[in-house]
């Protein structure tokens, strides 16, 4: 079976409410995706394909994680799903996949978190 990334830049980074997910799951480091711009949906974060880039974290994961993870993003009714290329911060690059906002009505009502990469920090 080919291994199951995940990029993550919101609830599930390390230090956030929804990081202990990963706790037996294989961090592989900061990363960054392109073509994605990041919205603040005021307790957590939300990316739509776009021009800018976000930073973020890549996990290796099991099945049941990326599972798990569809429940807690509410994929696909809120969230899709997408693979990227993640950029990590060692040179390598891999293919994860990432959770996207289905409805892009989010960017025109919420605030454009800025920075090249965008980050956040809540």
């Amino acid at each position: 079976m080919e291994p199951i990334y995940v990029f993550v830049y919101g609830t599930l980074k390390k230090g956030k409410s929804r990081n202990y997910v990963f706790e037996h799951h294989r961090y592989l480091g900061t990363a960054t995706v392109q073509g994605l711009d990041m919205y603040d949906l005021f307790s957590f974060p939300g990316v739509i394909k776009g021009s800018g880039s976000v930073a973020g974290e890549v996990y290796h994961i099991a099945p049941a994680v990326l599972t798990l993870l569809d429940r807690i993003e509410s994929y696909p009714d809120f969230y899709t799903r997408d693979l990227v290329d993640a950029h990590l911060e060692d040179g390598s690059v891999v293919k994860t996949w990432v959770y996207i906002l289905k409805d892009t009505w989010y960017a025109r009502e919420h605030k454009k978190i800025v920075g090249e990469p965008a980050v956040w920090n809540r």
